[in-house]
């Protein structure tokens, strides 16, 4: 729940008024897929590559309607590195974002 709370927080606090959020999810062999997206501010691709590093904002000026502390997706990586999944996004500036969480259905050892 943390994972999909953080995602869809981001998605809502870096769109614009009346702009909408997708959570989507699939099966894939034995992986389930999640994927936030939005239609916001989106983030650079100089930026895209730390935006899982703790207290990291890419975009921390008045594009923001909410404060926020920068740790919602460095969060989400470690909860899903806990699941041995992974989570990675795609994004365009002035297009949006998406994020992606694949987690495994089964983890090894367990029926």
């Amino acid at each position: 729940m943390q994972i999909v709370s953080n995602l869809l927080e981001n998605a809502i606090n870096y769109s614009q008024a009346g702009g909408q959020v997708a959570l989507r999810y699939q099966k894939e062999d034995a992986s389930l897929i999640l994927s936030v997206e939005d239609h916001g501010v989106g983030i650079a691709p100089e930026q895209l590559v730390s935006i899982f590093e703790p207290l990291h904002q890419a975009n921390p000026g008045p594009t923001r309607k909410y404060g926020v502390l920068g740790l919602g997706l460095s969060i989400t990586k470690s909860l899903v590195e806990l699941h041995r999944g992974r989570v990675w996004g795609r994004s365009e500036v002035n297009q949006g974002s998406t994020f992606f969480v694949e987690l495994p259905l089964r983890q090894p050892g367990h029926p």
